[in-house]
């Protein structure tokens, strides 16, 4: 789910508010809204977006040592190579393209939490 449904499923499940859209009519674009309400759905959005944070904090680290691993692995089958160099851009896109399958991987297989 992206962001933007995420932010209208707490509006409609905590607030009671059909969608976000503007739509320029006093009686659609303003709610009265209970502090409860209000609260309960600040924490769920909170609670989202620091689970979203260690979540990204997760692939992140599992794409580093992924990162590791596979160099350790590649560097076992060649022991006569002294060095480790490699171009940074193509680093920079090696990591890139890891952390979004490390991300694809985990939409895929399930919801994860911290």
């Amino acid at each position: 789910m992206n962001k933007t449904a995420r932010i209208e499923k707490i509006a409609q499940d905590y607030l009671h508010i059909e969608n976000l859209r503007t739509r320029n009519s006093d009686r659609l674009d303003f709610h009265d809204i209970g502090v409860g309400s209000l609260s309960d759905a600040l924490h769920v959005a909170f609670d989202a977006g620091y689970n979203t944070a260690i979540l990204e904090q997760r692939t992140q680290k599992a794409t580093g040592d992924g990162i590791n691993a596979f160099w350790s692995t590649i560097a076992s089958h060649f022991r006569e190579i002294k060095t480790g160099d490699f171009p940074p851009d193509l680093t920079f896109e090696m990591e890139t393209q890891l952390t979004n399958m490390v991300k694809i991987w985990v939409d895929i297989n399930g919801e994860c939490h911290p």
